[in-house]
């Protein structure tokens, strides 16, 4: 933006504070929109569960503890 709009080193300095504002916020949308998304697909998961045989309800829990680690594994390193 700085060279697209040409700022002076002070209109950078005066603007920072709100540019740093808005990417923190579009960081915590995007955080939380992956949380929801999570969530929303290991309910899915859950209800199918429920409708699984003993040994692939099983195999389901296993799979859902891991895939809910990647996912939280990665929102931790990607999006702090």
């Amino acid at each position: 933006m700085q060279a697209a709009v040409n700022l002076t080193p002070a209109q950078v300095s005066a603007f920072r504070p709100e540019i740093e504002e808005a990417i923190r916020k579009a960081k915590d949308a995007r955080r939380q929109a992956l949380i929801d998304s999570d969530l929303n697909i290991d309910a899915a998961l859950a209800r199918i569960a429920g409708q699984l045989e003993p040994e692939q309800r099983l195999r389901m829990e296993q799979f859902r503890a891991r895939r809910r680690a990647r996912v939280l594994n990665w929102i931790a390193k990607h999006l702090p």
